[in-house]
């Protein structure tokens, strides 16, 4: 037959009252670590997953075989009602004793009853203590969290009384971003490799990630404040259209804003908007140094901010900012290139019959230049033309006129007699832009040149014009 007695499990703080419990029942006494009728743990978190409460049992009295047991009775929750999955409670016994304990070592508590103890035959007063582990998932989301505890006491193996002790703890927030290398580590600075050519492209890949206990929608921008300096003179550049950037995702929980190559620029540019739960994600990011011609050569940087925030008015939670250096160099670039408009190899005019038309050749020059200084294109022949038997051509047979080019100067616009010494072709602008532009070459022979197979060749040269 059941026997319910009141006032057998109590808290410390009323002690007195059960001195005063009726004579020939057990007397036990539940202690807890902070003398409260609950068990109150204190903020966890993800560095912090785990946390320790003590509590004291002490039985006065004797003669009857007697027996304790734990179970879950309400489950952990949120204070929106939201059950706490992966949660979990451990309960050990401890002290020396003359009874058992019904495991060894902890045990996860559940719904289902665990005996955590049993007396003798004798029923001996016993002193032993309780350690619970609260243990949390990583991604537990932050919150105030509550649950209970029923701790049940026998005699004779009957149920005789029952104590639910509330238990109450608190999760943190977090909300880490980080941009990880392919070898997904943290780096804090975006390095490009040197560029020695203004056609090059360095490219960088990065995994732009999010870790968050958070569940509510937000999204990722990146903003460049500032403008990029040139260490070396100090110049400012207007824009950043030289750097661009693309997403890629394949299995993330949100959404990309944009699957092209998109230039930087200086406002806010979106990348990423979660969906309504929010939750850890990430996707990878790739950024290209390209269409650098406008830049003189030296050494930039800037800051890349990267901003996690709430995507609507209604959500609230603290952002948070990350900032990336970002560095590269362009080396000193002044290069000419020359070759054919038809054909390949050199200038060849072929067979050339005296009375003849004009016969012409052109050659397309390119200089790349990002000294910031105006340059100028020279020609000089390496010798005379001359025939194999050694007879000269007169330079009076020879034209040359310099056509196109958009940046800067051209200086013969219209045929004229070539000299086989130095001669100027070109200037550039006073910035000294990259530019390209023909020089076509003419040969109509005077009726005194004696026959025969001709040549030479030409040297061009670039040279800065330092200001």
């Amino acid at each position: 037959m059941r026997k319910k007695l009141t006032r057998v499990i109590l808290l410390a703080f009323l002690l007195l009252d059960l001195c005063a419990a009726r004579a020939g029942a057990m007397e036990h006494f539940l202690f807890l670590s902070d003398g409260m009728p609950e068990i109150r743990f204190g903020t966890l978190s993800r560095d912090r997953l785990t946390e320790l409460k003590g509590a004291q049992i002490e039985v006065i009295g004797g003669g009857v075989p007697y027996a304790f047991s734990a179970s879950f009775s309400r489950s952990f929750s949120s204070e929106s009602g939201e059950y706490l999955s992966g949660a979990g409670l451990t309960l050990e016994v401890t002290g020396v004793f003359t009874g058992e304990t019904g495991f060894r070592g902890p045990v996860s508590l559940s719904r289902a009853e665990k005996i955590f103890y049993v007396s003798d035959d004798a029923g001996s007063p016993e002193t032993f203590s309780l350690i619970l582990t609260l243990a949390i998932p990583p991604e537990a989301p932050a919150g105030e969290y509550s649950g209970s505890l029923t701790l049940l006491y026998y005699e004779n193996e009957i149920e005789v009384e029952e104590q639910e002790v509330d238990i109450s703890f608190t999760v943190a927030s977090y909300l880490d971003i980080k941009l990880l290398n392919a070898s997904g580590m943290p780096v804090n600075t975006i390095n490009f490799r040197p560029l020695l050519n203004l056609d090059e492209t360095a490219t960088e890949e990065f995994i732009f990630q999010i870790e968050t206990n958070i569940y509510k929608p937000y999204k990722v921008t990146q903003s460049i404040y500032e403008p990029f300096i040139n260490d070396r003179n100090r110049q400012e550049i207007d824009s950043p259209d030289f750097l661009s950037y693309r997403l890629f995702g394949d299995s993330i929980r949100g959404e990309l804003y944009t699957n092209y190559q998109c230039p930087l620029s200086y406002s806010e540019d979106l990348l990423y908007l979660s969906d309504e739960e929010g939750g850890s994600d990430s996707f990878r990011i790739f950024y290209y140094l390209n269409n650098t011609s406008r830049l003189t050569y030296g050494e930039y940087s800037n800051f890349l901010t990267f901003q996690v925030v709430p995507s609507d008015k209604i959500t609230d939670f603290e952002s948070r900012e990350l900032k990336v250096a970002m560095n590269f160099e362009i080396k000193r670039i002044l290069d000419i290139k020359v070759s054919p408009v038809e054909g390949q190899g050199g200038l060849d005019f072929g067979v050339i019959k005296r009375g003849d038309p004009m016969s012409v050749q052109t050659l397309k020059v390119v200089v790349q230049s990002n000294t910031g200084n105006p340059y100028v294109v020279s020609q000089e022949f390496i010798q005379p033309i001359v025939s194999l038997k050694g007879h000269v051509f007169k330079e009076q047979g020879c034209f040359i006129k310099v056509h196109g080019g958009e940046e800067g100067k051209k200086l013969i616009q219209e045929f004229e007699t070539m000299p086989t010494s130095r001669m100027e072709l070109y200037r550039s602008n006073d910035k000294g832009d990259s530019d390209s532009f023909f020089v076509t070459y003419g040969i109509k022979p005077e009726d005194s040149v004696i026959g025969g197979k001709y040549s030479s060749g030409i040297n061009f040269t670039v040279e800065e014009v330092i200001k």
